[in-house]
């Protein structure tokens, strides 16, 4: 028998599982995660460094970036901030709330810099000043950081899931009882 597959008995039905999957899937959750924390404490700490205090961690600083892209300055504060307390959440144990919460915010926030990339350099043909490299690589940026934070809430492990959402065979598989709630169609006069 293969040492990396094991199989129980569970209501009458035989349930196999591999083993082998289970740490891969672990090990791929915990690289993306811990990537994608990364790169959002380090954004989001770059940008508010770079806002308040005019330390630049790219040539042209987080005050162009903003104005090529057509956003107020503040809105680097706020972006700031919500990078890093997402990538805390997505880290910490326990907290599965805070944490559906946190993936949500960190797709809107990669989904819209994605966005605005595309449209405003590639699309509309904004130049970015000299020494901050193509549209490309930017838009390729956020977009490879939406698919981690993707991958990294599909793997997450049990004790940070909150429901069975995208989780089909965790799902009932009988009906519910629905007798007293639903009148039977039986039952009908016709």
């Amino acid at each position: 028998m293969n040492e990396l597959a094991t199989s129980d008995v569970r209501d009458g039905r035989t349930a196999s599982r591999n083993v082998g999957s289970s740490r891969i899937r672990r090990i791929v959750y915990w690289v993306a995660t811990g990537y994608v924390a990364l790169a959002m404490v380090v954004g989001g700490l770059s940008e508010l460094l770079d806002a308040s205090l005019n330390i630049e961690f790219s040539s042209i600083g987080i005050a162009t970036v903003v104005a090529v892209l057509g956003y107020p300055p503040y809105f680097v504060y706020i972006i700031g901030v919500a990078k890093v307390l997402g990538a805390i959440a997505i880290v910490v144990p326990r907290f599965p709330r805070l944490k559906e919460w946190a993936y949500a915010g960190l797709i809107i926030n990669m989904t819209g810099a994605f966005l605005s990339w595309l449209i405003v350099t590639v699309i509309q043909g904004v130049p970015i000043p000299a020494g901050y490299g193509s549209p490309a690589f930017h838009v390729f940026n956020a977009l490879h950081l939406v698919v981690l934070i993707l991958v990294s809430w599909l793997l997450r492990p049990e004790s940070r899931v909150l429901g069975n959402v995208l989780q089909p065979w965790k799902l009932r598989t009988t009906p519910p009882n629905l007798d007293g709630v639903v009148p039977s169609l039986r039952s009908r006069p016709r």
